[in-house]
């Protein structure tokens, strides 16, 4: 019961839900504000598109934008090419759906293969105009909903990336002090989900950088690179944990050492407990680290 009860349980996201949210809805309202300006009939797919593009940079953005068009430019040519084949469209849908994302995967449009099946999905199964007529319309409220995302990207986002990313170091910190006080009943290899969360924001960073870089915001890239050099700290510190672990298993000690000193870590009370000579270097490392860093 234990265990289904911590499956279903909330986990701990890098995002802000609520700045998302707020994003998504002034881009949800643009996209439709300029569906009616252009009388593009498609709503859905331009507000659709418009909330998928809201990210935290707007390189993210830009990245996410072109995923679509591309997926969705391969899915919706090939759905068109073979409608002009005589094939019931039981056969005419699978092929078209299995093309369309192959198509994409096959150039690395690791975001867009989604939007490719579903593409050809909506070529072939909406009743509408000829397919080219079909397409046309779909390219344009992708192109509605790209625009939109990427405006409020750039008006709200790009003035404030110190404090977006700054919220999710937050979070990271959160996330390795809940992992660390688990790892004393858990063992050590329990902090190995940090990593999900400390990649994951690394390759934003990395994006915001090169962002910043080309604008060259000399203060903003200074803000980030602050806020990466703690986040490289808790990524030490968690390979410095799991170093601990490897090494438990390899000269045979009782584990039962390596959770009291972990426990030692959460609490930072008295002497640190002593472990084996083999363990030594690691522990000192993790002790000057965690003096650095907030847990």
């Amino acid at each position: 019961m234990q265990k289904i009860k911590s499956f279903f349980q909330q986990e701990l996201s890098l995002e802000n839900v609520y700045f998302l949210a707020i994003k998504s809805g002034f881009a949800c309202s643009l996209a439709y504000l300029l569906d009616i300006l252009i009388g593009n009939k498609d709503h859905l797919s331009s507000v659709f598109v418009a909330m998928l593009c809201v990210s935290p940079t707007i390189l993210m953005g830009l990245k996410r934008s072109w995923a679509q068009l591309t997926g969705s430019l391969m899915g919706g040519v090939t759905a068109t090419i073979l409608l002009f084949f005589d094939m019931p469209q039981i056969v005419s849908l699978f092929l078209s759906v299995t093309l369309a994302i192959f198509l994409a995967v096959s150039f690395k449009q690791w975001l867009g293969y989604q939007v490719a099946g579903f593409t050809a999905l909506y070529i072939l199964v909406l009743p509408g105009g000829t397919p080219l007529a079909t397409l046309e319309a779909r390219m344009v409220a992708l192109l509605i909903g790209s625009f939109s995302g990427f405006i409020i990207n750039l008006t709200i986002s790009s003035l404030d990336y110190r404090r977006i990313f700054t919220k999710k170091i937050l979070v990271i910190e959160k996330v390795i002090s809940k992992l660390l006080v688990e790892a004393v009943e858990k063992g050590p290899g329990h902090l190995r989900q940090g990593f999900n969360f400390t990649s994951k924001l690394e390759q934003e960073m990395h994006i915001a950088w090169g962002e910043l870089k080309v604008r060259r915001s000399s203060k903003s890239l200074k803000e980030i690179n602050q806020l990466w050099e703690r986040l490289h700290q808790y990524s030490h510190f968690l390979h410095l944990i799991i170093a601990l672990d490897y090494l438990s298993e390899e000269i045979e000690v009782d584990i039962k050492k390596v959770k009291l000193y972990l426990k030692w870590l959460c609490n930072k009370e008295g002497d640190p407990p002593r472990l084996p000579p083999e363990m030594e270097l690691v522990s000192k490392k993790l002790n000057v680290l965690r003096q650095k860093i907030k847990l």
